[in-house]
């Protein structure tokens, strides 16, 4: 397929050099919004469901500004439509979320898996411009592997893990009331 305007290699450059910073800050906000609650998220399901942060809600307009920037530079790439499908669910869930005021916890939680694209657009990028020997290639790769088993193999099935947990133990009428389906 070929691209709507410029090379492929140039715009996912591009693509990469805006992601190390956003994917950055996106985490920095929810990892500063989860550490803000008072009990801690594992201890207190009211933060979890119930719990406002402004660094939260700030982390959610910045991850679904960048989805839909992602959707973009998709279309001019000519992704497959899994790319665009997963970007379409980040917005319509964290949407829901920031316009609900609800499960802001278990949000910014799962949303630190974002950290991955730090590392995973450097590699991406370095790639490309042909650095796969250099130190920084390694670290890079080294950065993703470990962020890869803290925040989507251990960190993500224990948001998870609450959230039914929750489901099941909290009073009803809590579930009920944010139930978003």
């Amino acid at each position: 397929k070929l691209p709507l305007i410029g090379m492929t290699a140039h715009v996912l450059t591009c693509q990469d050099l805006v992601a190390i910073p956003v994917s950055g800050a996106i985490c920095v906000y929810y990892l500063r919004g989860v550490l803000s609650f008072p009990e801690g998220l594992l201890y207190s399901w009211e933060d979890r469901w119930l719990g406002r942060s402004h660094d939260i809600i700030y982390g959610i307009y910045i991850h679904a500004a960048f989805s839909i920037y992602e959707v973009i530079i998709y279309s001019i790439v000519g992704k497959q439509y899994e790319f665009y499908l997963h970007h379409v669910l980040v917005v319509w869930q964290y949407g829901t979320g920031l316009i609900l005021g609800r499960l802001l916890g278990f949000l910014a939680c799962a949303g630190l898996v974002e950290v991955t694209n730090v590392f995973l657009s450097s590699l991406s990028m370095m790639g490309r411009m042909d650095l796969k020997t250099s130190p920084l290639y390694l670290g890079a790769g080294v950065g993703l592997y470990v962020s890869y088993v803290m925040s989507r193999l251990i960190l993500l099935p224990i948001t998870l893990g609450c959230l039914f947990y929750d489901i099941f133990t909290i009073p009803a009428s809590v579930v009920n009331e944010i139930r978003v389906f």
